[in-house]
């Protein structure tokens, strides 16, 4: 990957410390392994520190100043997040630059009159932008996208192509859909008459998007029956997500592939759902809770613990139930053993004769 950052960029990014050359340029990005001549590297293991006596690296993040390292050096706590820090900012750059194309609402977009877009977004070829949407600075709706009508996006948010935001959806700044997921469809809402059909429930609430969220290719985020579905600043949401109507997700939560949370659920900050994770609705689970992969929550649970199994159980409970239940085949063979040996006992006892 191809960059040119100064060193007062880095330090700018990692708020570090410099040792060595205050005029080094940096033109990419590499593993400690792999540097080549100009990139910018990280070592956050004292493993790797070796490697920095022949690195072809330009400039290399470390927690501490090493003296035989031949690149200049960054100082700063934590060299891994700084470095995703600066990866994060450049990939970004490229994801809007590939994006934007030359900029401006392409000719072949159809944007309605009463929408607003702002002079510095940028509409890709054949998005459509509905009465009364709004488009914030330096935002990116890339091909093939829809925002619905009423709908707001804030400043610097990227829709790559196929995302589609459905009426009545707010979203706020720097929010990335990735490509084909959908945000405000309608909250799976049905109510049986009394001929024994169902009757589908309008849902009229909308969806909510705080700030920095990340929402994966093909997920699904439901509009609310009346009140919006809301996601919390920060949230980050992986592909093959479902999260029904009005739910609440707090800030900094990561959700997981294949993961869903049913309708009226709510869950509390810096909340971890793992992979293929259902958690039921009308249930909350408090801050900082983490639910292992492949479990099933079926009621509340309290914060700041881990939780494992079907239904969730706290992580040392989960763990036991789990590795009893591996030894489940085993313990049915002594089982089936047992239960021969009594039959065979009591056939023996049963005969003419046979003391007792």
């Amino acid at each position: 990957m191809k960059v040119q950052l100064r060193i007062a960029d880095i330090l700018a990014l990692t708020g570090g410390e410099l040792v060595g050359d205050d005029q080094a340029v940096v033109t990419g990005l590499n593993g400690v392994d792999l540097a080549r001549a100009g990139d910018l590297t990280f070592v956050d293991s004292d493993k790797y520190l070796p490697l920095l006596k022949s690195t072809l690296a330009a400039v290399v993040l470390v927690r501490s100043a090493v003296s035989d390292c031949r690149a200049t050096q960054v100082v700063v706590a934590e060299p891994n997040v700084a470095f995703n820090r600066i990866l994060a900012k450049v990939v970004d750059a490229a994801d809007r630059d590939r994006l934007r194309g030359d900029g401006g609402v392409h000719p072949s977009a159809t944007v309605h009159p009463s929408a607003k877009v702002d002079s510095t977004a940028a509409i890709g070829a054949q998005a459509v932008i509905c009465p009364g949407a709004s488009i914030g600075p330096r935002s990116v709706v890339g091909p093939l996208t829809y925002v619905g009508h009423g709908s707001t996006l804030g400043a610097d948010c990227i829709l790559h192509p196929g995302a589609v935001v459905m009426h009545g959806v707010t979203l706020g700044d720097r929010v990335t859909l990735q490509p084909n997921c959908v945000v405000g469809s309608d909250g799976f809402g049905y109510a049986k008459n009394d001929r024994g059909h169902y009757e589908k429930i309008p849902q009229v609430g909308g969806v909510l998007i705080g700030d920095d969220v990340e929402i994966g290719s093909s997920t699904t985020i439901d509009r609310g029956r009346f009140a919006p579905t809301r996601i919390g600043r920060g949230t980050k949401i992986d592909n093959l997500v479902q999260v029904a109507h009005n739910v609440i997700l707090g800030e900094d939560c990561i959700l997981v592939a294949h993961c869903g949370v049913a309708g009226s659920s709510e869950l509390g900050d810096r909340v971890t759902i793992g992979a293929m994770t259902g958690v039921t609705g009308h249930i909350k689970i408090g801050n900082d809770v983490g639910v292992a992969a492949m479990s099933g929550v079926s009621k509340g649970l309290d914060p700041g613990q881990n939780y494992l199994g079907i239904p969730a159980k706290p992580i040392l409970e989960g763990s036991k139930i789990r590795l009893s239940a591996e030894k489940l085949p085993a313990l049915l063979a002594k089982v089936r053993e047992l239960e021969q040996r009594l039959a065979k006992l009591e056939s023996a006892s049963s005969q003419p004769g046979t003391s007792r």
